[in-house]
């Protein structure tokens, strides 16, 4: 059984710490944490990683991805609902050209979303050794953004808001502790 940590020790751990079996509270849901994927993008000489915890919640079985990664501190958001271009009300060839311009944006859900960045990266499922490589384009609208991703000429949407460290109580580190 994994150990539970003390409340003294809790704010020695981060969403970075987090492995696979173990658990977590983000404003307020309880979830386990089921997987852990890698991301890694190479632009301009330099590599930038990513992760995504795979969370289930304890309250009610859904499934939810908890992000960060380090640039210029820890930033991390979580996805709470993917989505079709068409119900986000875009498509493809508007993608495209924002990304061309590297400008440009759209209102959905009563947020403006502004283009933020976009590029190729590789996927390393279950933080392993294969990857596999697809398409991103991010958009942001200050605390809230949507990210357009292309798995073999197949477009996704996934909408996340932002999460402070202060939001999230690690439980069990998970992994092999």
């Amino acid at each position: 059984m994994p150990r539970t940590l003390p409340p003294g020790e809790r704010h020695n751990i981060t969403v970075e710490d987090l492995r696979p079996n173990g658990f977590v509270t983000v404003r307020g849901t309880t979830y386990k944490v089921t997987r852990r994927h890698r991301y890694v993008e190479n632009y301009k000489q330099k590599t930038w990683t990513s992760y995504e915890l795979e969370l289930v919640s304890l309250t009610d079985d859904s499934r939810t991805w908890l992000e960060f990664e380090d640039d210029d501190g820890l930033q991390i958001s979580l996805s709470t609902k993917e989505q079709s271009l068409s119900t986000v009300g875009v498509t493809e060839d508007q993608i495209k050209e924002w990304v061309d311009e590297e400008e440009g944006g759209f209102r959905f859900e009563g947020r403006t979303y502004e283009y933020d960045d976009d590029g190729k990266v590789q996927f390393f499922k279950d933080d392993g050794d294969e990857s596999e490589e697809y398409y991103y384009a991010d958009f942001d609208a200050g605390g809230h953004s949507v990210g357009f991703e292309r798995w073999d000429r197949r477009w996704k949407a996934t909408i996340c808001e932002n999460v402070r460290s202060n939001e999230i109580e690690i439980l069990v580190k998970g992994g092999g502790e």
